[in-house]
């Protein structure tokens, strides 16, 4: 069904099933809309229908996705998209640091970015440099906070979208 198809590929979130499934069903039912011929279309035509909602919903969606780092209740394809190396504590400290400071500068958003095989350690430069860092960990009032809506929040929101957007298509080519 689609809603299975759509929760492994983008990771399952209430609006996911609730809002996604039902507008792309529909869209995908209307004699004008080309027929679907892979999952990559479906992915596409996800994403073009997710950027009509508002920043809220977008966020909502988003929100299935673990943090960068994060051990524990991972999606078995989640896990699978790491590097099966062994990740060290100091390493999964950072990561926790900086998932904080990226919830702090983009309240309602969280980081996500295709690693495409990187190990965690691999993905800290490409947070902090998105943070803008270096950033005393121990002063968040050195963290700029992005409101919801502003430039650099929707800039961030598009990112993250997008990198979705390839993890589903990573995903369904690792599928195949």
């Amino acid at each position: 069904s689609l809603s299975v198809i759509l929760s492994l590929l983008f990771e399952s979130t209430p609006i996911l099933l609730a809002k996604l499934v039902p507008e792309l069903a529909e869209l995908l039912a209307h004699p004008s809309f080309e027929a679907t011929r892979s999952y990559h279309d479906t992915i596409e035509a996800s994403l073009r229908q997710i950027q009509t909602w508002s920043p809220c919903e977008c966020a909502l969606f988003i929100s299935g996705h673990p943090w960068i780092g994060e051990q524990g209740v991972l999606s078995a394809l989640s896990q699978a998209e790491w590097v099966t190396k062994v990740t060290s504590q100091e390493v999964l400290k950072r990561l926790n640091v900086l998932n904080a400071l990226y919830d702090q500068t983009f309240p309602g958003l969280q980081y996500i970015t295709f690693v495409n095989g990187c190990s965690p350690q691999d993905i800290i430069p490409e947070i902090e440099s998105t943070l803008e860092l270096p950033i005393d960990p121990s002063q968040p009032s050195a963290v700029t906070i992005h409101k919801m809506g502003s430039l650099e929040w929707m800039d961030q929101l598009a990112c993250v979208i997008r990198a979705v957007g390839l993890i589903a298509h990573s995903r369904v080519t690792a599928l195949e």
